[in-house]
């Protein structure tokens, strides 16, 4: 995939839209891409398809780095989103910033993990899920269960939190955490842990600090419904979380 031509009309894109798929893309995700507000300057799409997600994503970021935008959002093709989300996550101004995702398999469970359980004998780390902290404010922020996906506007004042981990289904990221971080940026090790898991490690221990804005609340797509904070607390009852991790 080659890097995309300048802009004419403004000169280069600031920002790039990266999406890996395996298979083809869902109508929610085209409908919420095609919804997307764009920055003022503009963002074009980088799309891989038919590789492996760990080399499927190195293929984004190194296409992007050939690039002369500034600004990744990664964005999976089984995630929706709302409108507004890009251009909240961009008015953060932060290098390494997601939104709020929840996964899709029983229970659902918040993409925000900080704190370190244990380590391999190699050094990898494994992360505490936060799932009590989500839940606290969830409940705190009702707003935030009414639908999904959505953008809170206004955004609560506690809607930054800082974390060690996350997804990489809906994060941007400034093409300097790519430069510090070095490829490959994304691997899976013989556990099958996960990609980005590598990615934030590798970022933590290079100084890259992430944040999650949970005022940016996207749903990850189980067949046309959209998972998401409402959820993650109805199976709350059901999976009470000392059953699932510790938190």
């Amino acid at each position: 995939m080659a890097a995309p031509p300048l802009n004419r009309e403004v000169g280069v894109y600031r920002f790039a839209v990266g999406t890996l798929h395996v298979a083809g893309l869902a109508g929610p995700f085209v409908d919420a891409l095609m919804g997307l507000v764009k920055p003022k300057e503009g963002f074009y799409w980088l799309r891989v398809g038919g590789m492996p997600v760990d080399m499927g994503r190195n293929e984004l970021v190194r296409t992007f780095l050939e690039s002369e935008a500034e600004w990744l959002l990664q964005v999976d093709s089984d995630m929706v989103f709302a409108p507004g989300s890009l251009e909240r996550l961009a008015s953060r101004k932060l290098d390494l910033v997601g939104g709020l995702c929840f996964t899709r398999y029983v229970p659902p469970l918040p993409a925000v993990f900080r704190g370190v359980t244990r380590v391999r004998e190699d050094g990898r780390e494994f992360l505490r899920i936060r799932c009590r902290e989500t839940m606290e404010w969830l409940q705190t922020h009702p707003e935030a269960l009414e639908v999904c996906p959505v953008v809170l506007d206004p955004a609560p004042d506690d809607a930054m939190v800082k974390a060690d981990g996350s997804g990489a289904a809906f994060l941007l990221a400034h093409r300097r955490v790519f430069e510090r971080v070095g490829e490959p940026w994304f691997k899976r090790d013989d556990l099958k842990k996960g990609e980005d898991f590598y990615f934030f490690e590798k970022a933590r221990r290079a100084g890259v600090q992430l944040w999650i804005d949970r005022s940016v609340i996207v749903g990850h797509l189980w067949g046309d419904i959209a998972i998401g904070p409402e959820d993650f607390v109805a199976y709350q009852a059901v999976y009470p979380f000392e059953r699932i991790i510790e938190t």
